[in-house]
């Protein structure tokens, strides 16, 4: 009860933080043409990464309704007669894109990727409803003559290219400050980087599901490989405890003896090796490993042909691996068609090519 108390105290305190963020940013400005420069953007695209796209609308909320009710926060002003100053388009676009934006970046893991394309949406948003709010208050309300390039080169593209810049740095910057605002065990944090969380709950005899292994493509390829070691070490402590055959765990991949190895592990000591090629989609190959997974696979062979796999670059292919590793943790993993060792560091037991094996 008081956990709950305090996390709710420090939502409250965040959202008024960043509305008072974005009320500061109306004010860092430089006054060019109709509609001034400011950090408004900056500030609003930050709440939409680090509250996420309900609260950091909310946030947004909060500033527009204190400044539609009398207080000076905006640009050129407050009250509610500012719904009819051109720039207002703006403070109406913050919101939607903040919204629109931030329902982008909730989807799936939060990597670098994901938090660019949610802010560029905020950003396209804004423009998009800025300008276009801009442009009726002049035809309509000033009476004046609009000429529609003018007004989308002036008042939109001109400001494209800074406000694209903090955009690309807000999606840096977020995973640093996340931890700082909300802790480093919140689940907001955990959404950046769901490997811990992943560890935890295989070591303690757990399995991921199709849809968490998918959230591996979006893990920096070092971690990930980095966590796969850790759980290779795990599972080949596990065999070592259960006394498992050393011809059952160590299988020689070579090209003469591959299918001879395989064949015999289909015999008294129960194994069936299980071939998974590596697909140009990674949920497609993500859905062979869950299959593996639900059928009780203990030797799983990743053959990349004799080209090195077909369309599959060595950065996807060590991606892949590690992902094996995290689908089935105990299993014996064999990459059949290279011998790079470098997919011994991410999760692989075996690499072969040519007849020669190289075992870890």
């Amino acid at each position: 009860m008081k956990e709950t108390t305090l996390k709710r105290t420090k939502l409250i305190a965040l959202i008024a933080l960043f509305a008072a963020l974005a009320a500061v940013g109306a004010f860092v400005k430089i006054p060019i043409g109709t509609v001034p420069v400011t950090l408004q953007f900056a500030f609003c695209n930050l709440a939409m990464l680090l509250l996420g796209w309900k609260w950091g609308t909310v946030s947004i909320a909060v500033y527009l309704v204190l400044g539609l009710v009398g207080v000076p926060i905006f640009t050129l002003g407050g009250g509610l007669g500012y719904v009819l100053q051109p720039t207002f388009g703006y403070l109406l676009g913050f919101a939607l894109g903040c919204l629109a934006g931030g329902a982008v970046c909730s989807r799936g893991v939060n990597g670098f990727a994901r938090r660019l394309c949610g802010s560029l949406v905020n950003l396209v948003i804004v423009y998009t409803v800025g300008v276009l709010y801009l442009g009726l208050i002049m035809k309509f309300h000033l009476g004046k003559d609009v000429d529609v390039a003018h007004i989308v080169v002036a008042y939109g593209l001109v400001f494209l290219p800074t406000d694209a810049l903090w955009a690309a740095l807000g999606a840096l910057a977020a995973p640093r400050i996340l931890p700082y605002v909300w802790g480093r065990d919140s689940a907001e944090v955990k959404r950046l980087d769901p490997v811990d969380g992943y560890l935890r709950r295989i070591t303690s005899g757990g399995m991921l599901t199709e849809r968490e292994l998918r959230k591996l493509r979006h893990v920096r390829l070092p971690r990930l490989c980095d966590a796969a070691r850790r759980l290779q070490c795990v599972a080949q402590a596990k065999r070592c405890q259960t006394e498992q055959s050393d011809v059952s765990l160590n299988m020689p991949l070579t090209d003469t003896g591959t299918e001879k190895s395989l064949a015999q592990s289909n015999g008294d000591d129960g194994l069936t090796p299980v071939v998974i090629a590596p697909k140009e989609k990674f949920k497609d190959f993500v859905r062979d490993l869950a299959a593996a997974a639900r059928s009780g696979a203990t030797h799983v062979v990743i053959d990349v042909g004799e080209e090195g796999g077909k369309g599959v670059s060595p950065h996807d292919l060590r991606r892949l691996i590690a992902t094996a590793r995290f689908a089935l943790p105990l299993a014996h993993i064999a990459v059949r068609g290279t011998c790079d060792r470098a997919l011994l560091r991410c999760g692989a037991d075996d690499a072969d090519r040519g007849g020669a094996s190289v075992k870890i």
